[in-house]
């Protein structure tokens, strides 16, 4: 993770000398469209220390602007094939796994001083995970996860200039999840196995950094 926050570190002093530059000839108004990228991620993947993030932690956040509070949009998507040995069977698998994941939500500002704001809102959090393993027989396992639930979260905001800004959030999830586990011989439905339900709640600390141009 060192890797990581040095880059982050060089990159937002970077963007503050460009933003005090930039904000002295910016001459339009920002527009209430607001498109943000998690660096932190893709920081991660390039110096090699991905601990922590992956691509299904909302690499994109959309935000629609109001007078008083903005409407928030965001998605991610993560795809992993692995083979492993399953010492249960005696035989190699093959994993092929499957995450999609989406949020919506309001945000609200709270406080301003001089280039640092806060704000604070609430998200709609839903998650669909598939998995299926392959072995050397005709028996394929299935495992289908689908997750929802609330998220109220407080965030911190660093204006670069009129349009630019890095932004920062901790959030409080309670998320519901239920998980079937299906055996089958292709190409039959199968029967259930296993069932399972579980209630999850998780206080996220702000780990991920988002660069935002508004537009």
């Amino acid at each position: 993770m060192n890797k990581t926050l040095t880059v982050l570190l060089f990159l937002f002093l970077g963007l503050s000398v460009f933003g005090q530059r930039d904000s002295l000839r910016q001459q339009k108004k920002a527009g209430s469209f607001e498109l943000g990228i998690n660096v932190t991620s893709v920081v991660g993947a390039l110096v090699g220390n991905e601990s922590g993030t992956s691509t299904a932690d909302f690499p994109v956040l959309l935000r629609i602007h109001g007078k008083k509070m903005a409407f928030r949009l965001s998605v991610g998507a993560a795809a992993r094939n692995s083979r492993f040995f399953d010492p249960v069977t005696l035989a190699i698998r093959e994993s092929n796994l499957r995450l999609y994941a989406g949020k919506i939500g309001f945000e609200f500002k709270s406080a301003s001083y001089d280039r640092f704001h806060f704000y604070y809102g609430i998200d709609l959090i839903y998650q669909l995970e598939n998995d299926e393993l392959v072995g050397n027989t005709d028996v394929v396992i299935q495992k289908n996860i689908n997750t929802g639930g609330v998220s109220p979260f407080f965030g911190l905001g660093l204006d670069i200039n009129d349009r630019m800004r890095l932004t920062t959030e901790a959030n409080l999830q309670a998320l519901y999840s239920k998980s079937v586990t299906r055996e089958k011989i292709n190409p039959s439905e199968g029967q259930v196995i296993l069932d399972e339900n579980e209630l999850n709640i998780e206080l996220q600390v702000p780990i991920f950094v988002y660069l935002n141009v508004r537009f």
